[in-house]
């Protein structure tokens, strides 16, 4: 059951199968089959875009597709993959399965990231909000606006400073 092993092993919060239709096959959310439709309008219209990338031969030869989108209020790291059979076959591009996986970013997920490349304070606030933080402005393929990451950057000036005042 690859849905569980993808939540339980990776913490794969969604894993979704669309067919060249786009019409979803199989699903699992947290690791629970879910019925083929029950997502379908919430994710569709969000991966579309990261869904026909996949399938485009310039990418689907060499890797999969990846980026970040916004579904309901949760920002989601999502990566797509044409399923491309070994075999050689008719099927033309457009007619590819995809394997789509999203990841919540969460702060379970953020604070991971914080300590392992070093970023203090690192968080995501949500879109619109103005941010005067060292950060990067998340984007989805469409261009909509999905968050700002931020973190609080390396001072070392301050750490002199403190070695050079008095006591």
């Amino acid at each position: 059951d690859v849905g569980s092993y993808l939540f339980e092993s990776f913490g794969i919060s969604s894993s979704l199968i669309f067919d060249s239709e786009d019409r979803t096959i199989m699903g699992y959310v947290e690791g629970q089959r879910i019925d083929n439709n029950a997502l379908h309008g919430e994710i569709l219209p969000q991966v579309k875009t990261l869904l026909d990338q996949a399938r485009d031969p310039a990418f689907h030869k060499t890797k999969s597709t990846s980026g970040f989108v916004r579904i309901d209020q949760t920002t989601f790291l999502a990566a797509a993959q044409a399923i491309i059979p070994k075999e050689s076959t008719t099927l033309r591009q457009k007619e590819y399965s995809t394997l789509l996986l999203l990841k919540s970013v969460d702060q379970p997920l953020l604070n991971q990231l914080s300590e392992a490349y070093f970023l203090p304070q690192f968080d995501l606030s949500p879109p619109g909000s103005n941010s005067t933080q060292t950060g990067h402005l998340l984007k989805s393929f469409s261009g909509e606006e999905i968050g700002f990451l931020h973190w609080q950057p390396e001072q070392p000036g301050r750490k002199i400073f403190h070695a050079l005042a008095p006591a």
